[in-house]
């Protein structure tokens, strides 16, 4: 079990974590039932986490909606035959993501709940960025960041320059990895994140929201394999880090950290941690945030911006009431996902249609300016008739010329040239 120092105390978990565990054992309600957002939340309302109680005595709902959107995604990439459905394991550990709800420290994000039925449809954390290791270093050009240059990476989606890392790694930093941990303040974490169908809708908003404030410079997250794709497509990028683990206490900790050997960073890990023990290096993806002016120019876009402004109108301060799922069979849930991707599909398409530059049409004929005639000048008014006219009939009686063909034509311009020499 990954848990903070805060939570580590002579190896023991404190009953106030245990009972938090024990919550998120059971599902409040069939999650299997909520429907999946649609591209404009026309049927949810938002929440802002305001208090760390909103997240913690609601973690059943956190986690077994990670597994809902898991199950859907493997369902539409491997669908199987009627009256069967893949089982899958949650995303994220119940003991990590009850750890984060815990220890980040500052805590804000949002809350999405449809607004009749009450039920959660996605969720968003974000905090600073923390690491507890003794040695911490972004590089990107590291053989141990296990890039390999991009390879096999969609152009622009891997810090293959080193540029990126080297911005991140120029960034004050300070703490102690044996208690706080080593604070950078001037970068975002995305903590955690879950979403049946308005999760880039939560990313959109949330880096809006960052950007229009001063408070980061860059936002980084933790990608799973299966969501890498996702957030390269949100405009993250794939960024090396590296560390060193050894055992910090005792007589030899300084001689340990410097005889380990330098490895791939393991997010939410600690120094003193055994390797054999650990999971494979993270994912780590970065992005920089571009900060909006304060006073925009006149005609320009307002400060808030397309998602700060959908979000006043999405957004209230109590929840609604939580009602029965209705029960709905594999069918209506597949034909209700379609719908929703279609109409994602068709919004991203009118947004692009509103963004795309007008074809110049040429005016009208009325419209179009005419000539004036001199002043003084006779004007002769001549109508115009709308149709064309025919042109005379052809006389069938009339004598055709004859045909010639190429090859008469050849003998007679060789028989004319002859008698021409």
């Amino acid at each position: 079990m990954q848990l903070s120092p805060r939570r580590r105390k002579g190896g023991e978990v404190d009953a106030a974590f245990t009972e938090l565990l024990d919550r998120a054992k059971c599902a409040p309600y069939a999650f299997a039932g909520v429907p999946a957002c649609d591209a404009e939340l026309s049927e949810s309302v938002v929440l802002r986490i305001l208090q760390r109680r909103q997240l913690t005595q609601r973690i059943d709902e956190l986690v077994h909606l990670c597994t809902e959107a898991s199950r859907r995604m493997v369902q539409r990439q491997r669908p199987c035959s009627a009256g069967r459905e893949w089982k899958v394991s949650p995303p994220l550990r119940v003991e990590y993501m009850a750890d984060r709800l815990d220890v980040d420290d500052p805590l804000r994000g949002y809350l999405v709940r449809h607004r009749e039925g009450g039920w959660l449809q996605g969720f968003l954390c974000v905090t600073t960025f923390t690491h507890w290791q003794l040695w911490f270093r972004w590089d990107s050009l590291a053989p141990e960041a296990g890039l390999a240059r991009g390879e096999g990476h969609p152009p622009g989606t891997v810090d293959v320059d080193g540029s990126l890392a080297k911005k991140l790694a120029a960034l004050d930093h300070a703490g102690d990895p044996t208690k706080e941990g080593v604070i950078w303040p001037r970068v975002a974490e995305i903590s955690l994140l879950g979403a049946l169908g308005c999760g880039s809708w939560l990313i959109r908003l949330m880096i809006e929201e960052l950007e229009a404030g001063d408070d980061y410079d860059y936002v980084v997250l933790q990608a799973t394999d299966t969501s890498v794709g996702f957030y390269e497509r949100m405009g993250f990028v794939r960024v090396g880090a590296l560390a060193r683990y050894a055992q910090p206490s005792g007589g030899g900790g300084a001689e340990q950290l410097r005889e380990s050997k330098v490895v791939g960073y393991r997010h939410w890990t600690f120094s003193d941690e055994p390797m054999r023990k650990m999971p494979e290096p993270s994912k780590m993806m970065a992005r920089r945030l571009k900060h909006r002016k304060a006073q925009p120019r006149r005609g320009a876009a307002t400060a808030q911006g397309s998602m700060l402004t959908a979000l006043d109108k999405l957004l209230v301060t109590r929840p609604p009431r939580v009602r029965a799922v209705p029960r709905v069979t594999a069918a209506q849930l597949r034909a209700a996902e379609q719908l929703a991707s279609a109409q994602k599909l068709k919004a991203a398409a009118s947004a692009a249609a509103a963004h795309r530059p007008k074809r110049r049409q040429s005016p009208a004929p009325s419209a179009r300016k005419t000539k004036q005639p001199r002043k003084g000048a006779m004007v002769v008014s001549v109508p115009i008739t709308s149709s064309v006219p025919r042109p005379p009939p052809r006389d069938r009686n009339a004598r055709r010329s004859p045909r010639i063909s190429p090859k008469t034509a050849r003998a007679a311009a060789l028989g004319l040239r002859r008698r021409i020499v």
